[in-house]
């Protein structure tokens, strides 16, 4: 499944686990809503939540700037909780995003 996203931040990780293991990639935090358009969502709540996940280290290439848009390929899976999941596969740059706060 592919979705435009806005790319908020990427930051590489690498943890030792108890058992010895190296696990590594990058954190990503990423708005689904790329334009920024006004949100309501209809219970009394405005705008959206970025969302958390993570990306495999040999994919760091693809990263090019934060904030930034992106083409996202995202994998569906049913987790170990049993509820369905998007995990970031592959990012394609767009382009750049630069934010202009109007002045008053």
């Amino acid at each position: 499944m592919k979705q435009t996203i806005l790319l908020l931040s990427a930051t590489p990780y690498s943890i030792k686990e108890d058992d010895g293991r190296i696990n590594e990639g990058i954190s990503l935090r990423y708005l689904t809503n790329a334009s920024l358009a006004p949100i309501d969502n209809g219970n009394g709540s405005f705008g959206t939540y970025p969302a958390k996940g993570t990306l495999p280290l040999d994919q760091k290439f693809t990263i090019q700037a934060a904030p930034a848009i992106y083409d996202a390929d995202f994998e569906i899976r049913v987790g170990s909780d049993g509820k369905v999941k998007l995990d970031v596969k592959t990012l394609d740059f767009i382009s750049i995003c630069e934010f202009k706060i109007p002045k008053k």
